[in-house]
């Protein structure tokens, strides 16, 4: 049997588990939440979003419910669908990190880097030791051209960071610094400093 189908052995299995814990337990909202999940993992978002639509009328306040039928319409590319799921999610509950990470992350994708930032601003407020968004933070400002910022994001993230986590900053402040020379040794266009006419 190769993996492939050691994998695909995994998830029927796991669907069948599903299906028989839902029959037992239907009103089980975090219980269909992780079923949906299991179908997006397989590509099949039909499924998931079925599925999901059954969590929702179980509970239409459960904010991870709206998190996860979001994530699935990011990867279906329906970024405004996703906003829409995220904002339901932070109307619950306005300090969920995974709905304010996942909604920075589309407005990211959807060039709303102000919003971004503040999505990832914000998630430093609730825990300034939160490193994804850190990682955020230096990538965005580095992308506004606000190198001093995206520094001294990258170099909190690396003074906090251990272990496997530390490697990603160093390469960010690696290529940062690079950038910063490349950028002193180029000599600035002649024809921006000609004299005026």
């Amino acid at each position: 049997i190769t993996e492939p189908d050691e994998r695909v052995h995994h998830y029927d299995l796991a669907e069948q588990r599903y299906e028989e814990a839902t029959r037992l337990n239907p009103n089980n909202a975090a219980l269909l939440n992780e079923w949906a999940m299991l179908a997006a993992e397989r590509q099949d978002a039909t499924k998931a979003l079925a599925v999901l639509a059954r969590s929702i009328e179980i509970d239409d306040h459960y904010a991870t419910t709206y998190c996860v039928r979001a994530n699935v319409y990011v990867n279906q590319g329906k970024l405004d669908q996703a906003v829409a799921d995220y904002d339901k999610a932070l109307a619950i509950w306005p300090d969920l990190v995974t709905a304010l990470s996942g909604k920075a992350l589309v407005m990211s994708r959807l060039g709303r880097l102000d919003e971004a930032i503040a999505l990832n601003e914000r998630i430093r407020q609730l825990d300034p030791n939160d490193l994804a968004a850190l990682r955020s933070l230096a990538f965005l400002y580095r992308r506004m051209g606000l190198l001093d910022q995206a520094r001294s994001a990258a170099e909190t993230g690396l003074r906090l960071a251990r272990g496997a986590a530390r490697p990603p900053f160093e390469q960010f402040l690696a290529e940062l610094n690079a950038e910063v020379a490349e950028k002193a040794s180029t000599p600035p266009d002649a024809a921006a400093n000609a004299p005026e006419p």
